[in-house]
């Protein structure tokens, strides 16, 4: 299959990407971030991928030490023009590479970023999480693409407004996969440009035994970064796990 997410998210489609979150979210979701690591200033977190580093940003100046990992040099670019003097440290890499040579205190992965992994690879992220987390480490992850919030409402068309643009998403699941194949088209002052990606589907409890293989134990399973308890058909999952000594 296809690595599409390593040439995706550049020219208008990082713009997007960038546009697709308020400050708001991304001050709520870093005051999710602090109270659910449950870290000490100053401890070393991994935010992987790290996008444009609006958390990262926002972790780095509640006196927290960040490693950023990401594959897009457009995203990256703007993350590092945003960290400036901040104590966050940018790589670009898989967000699979992760470095194990010093432990990380907590570690979260937010986006929709699970859903570019497969089965197969999902188990080797979350394995290799686990070895580069201490024990008693957090990891926090977030989905809108779990089989319990996508299936309930699935939609083969939709159209949605992000930022100064119009995304149209065009989109067949195929369940016995569990395989999403979606083509974005962005139409923004008169033009537009498509680009086709694949996001694989598994469930909520899926995840977990994948945690739990890795050495995880389930903290919670929320539907927000609110901390309102998960139920079918939210628009998200928010899982924390902590790592097993």
């Amino acid at each position: 299959m296809t690595e599409w997410y390593r040439t995706f998210f550049s020219g208008p489609f990082a713009d997007l990407w960038r546009q697709a979150t308020s400050d708001e979210d991304s001050e709520r979701e870093a005051a999710f971030l602090i109270a659910w690591l449950g870290l000490e200033r100053g401890a070393h977190v991994l935010d992987v991928p790290c996008g444009h580093g609006r958390h990262a940003v926002r972790l780095a100046q509640a006196g927290y030490r960040i490693t950023g990992i990401d594959l897009s040099d457009a995203l990256l670019g703007t993350a590092r023009a945003a960290v400036g003097d901040l104590a966050v440290a940018l790589r670009k890499g898989d967000m699979r590479q992760i470095p194990a040579d010093d432990p990380f205190d907590g570690a979260y992965c937010l986006g929709n970023s699970l859903a570019m992994l497969d089965r197969t690879e999902l188990a080797t992220f979350f394995n290799r999480l686990a070895v580069a987390l201490r024990s008693g480490a957090r990891l926090i992850l977030d989905s809108a693409l779990s089989a319990e919030s996508l299936l309930p409402g699935f939609e083969e068309r939709i159209w949605m407004p992000v930022g100064d643009a119009l995304m149209l998403v065009d989109q067949a699941y195929d369940p016995a996969e569990g395989r999403l194949d979606a083509t974005y088209t962005v139409v923004r002052e008169g033009r537009q440009e498509s680009r086709t990606a694949t996001h694989w589907i598994v469930s909520v409890s899926e995840l977990r035994a994948l945690l739990d293989q890795a050495g995880f134990d389930t903290v919670a399973v929320l539907g927000d970064f609110d901390a309102s308890p998960f139920a079918l058909g939210d628009e998200q999952v928010v899982l924390v796990a902590e790592r097993r000594s």
